[in-house]
């Protein structure tokens, strides 16, 4: 099962934290996009760095016209094939994933069948839905686009994810969180709805 934490309550606020894999191929920004959203905006990697691995970043975000807030543990994996196998050994109890592609090379959104495929297949609880998002990174090179918003948003869609395009190259980088909005909106969701499974069941 999806585990949630409450982290503080208080009449006014609640913070729950949740466990996330960003996945998809090399280079395609995925450290890029967990530093901007960690630094809410005012780091971003100047030189392409070589994630081996799984690297875990953190941040937190309010779901906007709420006061929940979601603490998301990212766990940053390396796009290389040596590392896909290693890495999935760290999502024994993750059932949140980010997948991204780059807009401008179309053999990185192909593969995220096949992590899609690899996060599916490490699932604790399988009978859960997954909670997700695409996230098509490098939209401010539109010139060099190779994969169409229309494409991404139906191939999301079709594996009932939330998807979005997004730039985490300032200073267009306004857009930067989008994806891991989506993802607080939509784990806020699903805690909210297991409450009031819980609260049925207890007042049965």
């Amino acid at each position: 099962m999806v585990k949630t934490t409450i982290g503080k309550a208080t009449e006014h606020s609640v913070t729950l934290r949740c466990k996330v894999a960003v996945v998809g191929e090399a280079a395609v920004g995925k450290t890029a996009l967990c530093q901007m959203f960690q630094s809410k905006g005012t780091l971003f990697p100047k030189n392409y760095k070589l994630t081996a691995g799984v690297e875990l970043v953190t941040g937190s975000i309010t779901v906007p016209g709420t006061t929940t807030v979601v603490e998301q543990y990212l766990h940053d994996t390396g796009g290389q094939a040596v590392f896909k196998d290693w890495a999935a050994k760290y999502w024994s109890d993750i059932s949140i994933v980010m997948l991204v592609y780059d807009i401008t090379r179309q053999e990185t959104f192909a593969a995220l069948t096949q992590w899609l495929e690899l996060v599916k297949s490490k699932r604790p609880d399988k009978e859960l839905p997954l909670i997700g998002v695409v996230v098509g990174n490098k939209r401010d090179m539109d010139i060099r686009r190779q994969v169409q918003a229309t494409a991404g948003e139906d191939w999301a869609r079709g594996q009932g994810l939330e998807f979005c395009e997004v730039s985490a190259m300032p200073p267009t980088a306004k857009d930067y969180d989008k994806g891991f909005l989506s993802i607080a909106e939509k784990y806020a969701s699903f805690y909210e709805q297991q409450m009031k499974e819980m609260k049925k069941t207890f007042s049965a």
